[in-house]
């Protein structure tokens, strides 16, 4: 008997079996469901390999930032397709840094202007010194001295002793860097249904701005990414912020079959020990699918006029009614 990552003992046959079951309902979406691009796909056998793990990104549309609130607020109104890629073997990256710098107070400056004068002194005193030095052998000599004796005393007094002084000053925590995040896949086609190339391009696609005319631009799309189990990667909101593919062979007629695709992604909630556990702190708005639905029938003709006749029901209503 072997354990399954529930715990629960099972034979090879149980095993199988649990394995298919456990992905049916992801396996009957992926057939169905156009939006879902998922590698390997539902008909390969170990796309419903028990205790895989998967890593789902999601891209949503950004309409707005906003400078208000902790770490900015967000509009998001349209939801891209859901990539679905299987975790690489050689692991996932997530880098956490945590910014300390010596903290400069009141008490080090105090002590440093003490150390800048007290090291101006004792060097004043050394250069006096050698220049009196000087001009006393130029006199014993019977010499009244010239410009090039005063030259060459202040370029030898000129050569004073370091100090030896050093001011500590305490280990101060002063920021931490959004959380970043790098995946490498290695992405196979699989034949006539998967477009690896086409999948590639909508990704770069996402992760780059939209120009509309000479100045203005519409966003890049922001990325949900999760992995199925939960609780290894959960990050509401993040942006994209590298793609790097790496074509390989075999070629058919051309087009690559094989790709190793490293994407980036930084977090877009400031990284506190809340963020870790409960999620992100930036404000996002979201359209609801109604929300949605109204703003397409006010820009395409025949859901327009439904619009309108809604809005004149509601406004009668509203004078039948008032408050």
């Amino acid at each position: 008997m072997t354990l399954s990552h529930s715990g629960i003992k099972k034979n090879t046959l149980l095993r199988q079996g649990w394995s298919h079951y456990k992905s049916a309902e992801r396996r009957l979406q992926g057939a169905s469901n156009p939006n879902l691009v998922q590698i390997p796909h539902w008909y390969f056998p170990h796309s419903g390999f028990t205790g895989a793990l998967w890593i789902e990104m999601q891209p949503m549309k950004l309409s707005r930032i906003n400078s208000g609130g902790r770490g900015g607020s967000y509009s998001t109104n349209e939801i891209g397709a859901l990539y679905r890629f299987l975790a690489p073997t050689e692991g996932l990256q997530e880098v956490h840094n945590h910014e300390w710098q010596e903290y400069d107070s009141i008490y080090s400056r105090l002590l440093g202007l003490e150390s800048r004068a007290g090291t101006a002194i004792t060097h004043g005193k050394q250069v006096g010194r050698s220049l009196a030095r000087a001009i006393e052998r130029a006199f014993e000599e019977g010499k009244f001295p010239t410009a090039q004796s005063a030259v060459n005393a202040i370029n030898s007094a000129a050569a004073v002793d370091v100090p030896q002084k050093k001011i500590d000053s305490p280990l101060a925590y002063t920021n931490s860097p959004r959380r970043q995040y790098l995946f490498t896949f290695p992405l196979v086609s699989e034949g006539i249904t998967t477009n690896l190339v086409e999948i590639i391009k909508d990704l770069q696609g996402y992760a780059a701005p939209k120009n509309e005319d000479a100045i203005n631009i519409e966003f890049p799309h922001i990325w949900k990414l999760e992995s199925e189990p939960k609780g290894i990667l959960d990050v509401k909101f993040a942006a994209c912020t590298s793609i790097q593919v790496n074509w390989q062979h075999p070629y058919r007629g051309g087009v690559p079959q094989r790709c190793e695709l490293t994407i980036g992604f930084t977090d877009l909630s400031p990284l506190f020990s809340q963020t870790i556990h409960y999620g992100s702190l930036v404000n996002i708005t979201e359209k609801s699918a109604e929300e949605r639905n109204e703003s397409l029938a006010k820009k395409q003709g025949p859901f327009r006029e439904i619009h309108e006749i809604k809005e004149e029901i509601q406004r009668v209503i509203n004078k039948a009614n008032p408050r």
